[in-house]
């Protein structure tokens, strides 16, 4: 388990508990594939409480979320990558969701057709 993750101060103790979990089911590949029921019973929360913390640790980039294909071209498992690269936002005390790849936010774009009725 990296420090850079476990001594941060803007994630809960519980995701920090939810990235231990992992980090224990992956061992040296960084890769782990747990049910969501397997993970919550395991740890002994809900479901709300579970996706609650894991989407902390998604959107701080410490964990990645990928769903894999199965064999008969139908979404399989989830399978959990941790990247141990944590991006926290340290304004807001919260893990960045900003989309860096993004040229423009839509709030730039010029051609949107306006609703607004006008009185004459």
């Amino acid at each position: 388990m990296y420090q850079d993750v476990t001594r941060n101060k803007n994630l809960s103790a519980a995701a920090k508990g939810v990235y231990a979990y992992f980090a224990a089911l992956c061992g040296v590949s960084d890769e782990c594939f747990p049910s969501v029921d397997t993970i919550i019973s395991e740890m002994g929360m809900g479901k709300d409480i579970f996706y609650r913390h894991i989407n902390a640790l998604v959107a701080a980039g410490v964990v990645e979320k990928r769903q894999a294909i199965g064999e008969d071209g139908k979404f399989g498992r989830t399978l959990y990558r941790l990247t141990h690269e944590i991006t926290i936002s340290e304004k807001s005390g919260f893990p960045c969701t900003e989309n860096r790849d993004t040229e423009k936010p839509d709030t730039e774009f010029k051609e949107t057709i306006s609703n607004n009725i006008k009185k004459e």
